[in-house]
């Protein structure tokens, strides 16, 4: 059983890297640039793709200096360089996101919990928090877990604000 017409028509920050991704990176440092400064950016698979890409990007060119003050990747997937689209990793690349960041994931997303980790690899150790919400590749609603992740959200914040 199909849960989207075929017919309909459907939309994605980016559908593959050569062309939407860039688009998409573009479009979101003009924003950025035109509405901004933000404290913080908060990225659902896609979104905290996209938003830990141009953190390393505006990084590695005007280091230290970042979009935002904190992030929070929600059952994120790896950044990509976009240079030549190949995603970051850590072993190799280091810890690219200095600012703090939360890490919120899925252990039973099974096809992106791997990518959601190796995103967090990428995030200064001493200033990143992990929540394991233990659900699939969702934002759960139920009051313990919401509680759960506004607890390392508000740490995440507390760090960027009176730390820095």
């Amino acid at each position: 059983m199909t849960h989207f017409p075929r017919q309909a028509e459907y939309y994605a920050f980016f559908t593959d890297f050569s062309t939407t991704f860039r688009t998409a990176l573009d479009d979101l440092e003009e924003y950025l640039q035109t509405e901004g400064p933000f404290d913080g950016v908060i990225g659902f698979s896609q979104g905290a793709c996209l938003a830990a890409s141009l953190m390393i990007q505006h990084a590695r060119k005007q280091p230290p200096h970042s979009f935002f003050r904190c992030a929070v990747f929600i059952c994120g997937i790896e950044p990509r360089n976009i240079l030549d689209g190949k995603t970051y990793n850590a072993a190799t690349d280091g810890e690219l996101i200095q600012v703090p960041t939360a890490t919120i994931y899925g252990s039973k997303d099974y096809q992106w919990v791997e990518a959601s980790l190796a995103l967090s690899r990428l995030c200064n150790s001493q200033s990143k928090e992990l929540f394991d919400h233990g659900r699939a590749h969702e934002i759960p609603r139920t009051s313990a877990l919401t509680s759960g992740m506004a607890r390392v959200i508000r740490k995440v914040i507390d760090r960027a604000l009176y730390t820095h």
